[in-house]
This record gives structure tokens, C-alpha cells and sequence, in this order.
């Protein structure tokens, strides 16, 4: 039972740490900031720089607008 419990506090521990690395990354076309996704201020002006810096368990929200591949 005490290595179940252990196993158990592991397993709330690492998605604990998953859930406080994921990210929010934003699009949209005229954004007018830095370009680095972190705010609509600052959001990517293009899906794929979006696509590309996401890893696992990051979210990626979209302006409306219509998007087209850099190099289709």
C-alpha cells in the first residue's frame, strides 16, 4: 500500500508540473508586437511560427482570420 501511495504522489506530481509548463501561444494576422505568441498583443502573425515553437500541452488560439501555410 505505502509504494501505491508513492506512485500515486509521483504521478500528481508530474502532472502538476505538466500543467504549470503548458502554454497558451496566440495568432493573429495583424498583430503588431513583439511576434513572439505570448499575448494578442504580441501574438505570432502566422500559424505555422505557432505550430513550430509549440511543444506538448501547450494551446494554441487563433484570431479569426483566414491563415495560409508559408510554403504549402
Amino acid at each position: 500500500m505505502k509504494q501505491f501511495f508513492q506512485l500515486f504522489l509521483l504521478f500528481l506530481t508530474l502532472t502538476a508540473a505538466s500543467v504549470a509548463s503548458a502554454q497558451t501561444i496566440y495568432v493573429k494576422s495583424n498583430a503588431s508586437g513583439a511576434n513572439n505568441g505570448s499575448s494578442w498583443a504580441d501574438a505570432f502573425t502566422s500559424l505555422d511560427a505557432a505550430l513550430a515553437a509549440a511543444v506538448p500541452g501547450n494551446q494554441i488560439w487563433v484570431a479569426a482570420g483566414t491563415y495560409k501555410p508559408a510554403n504549402p
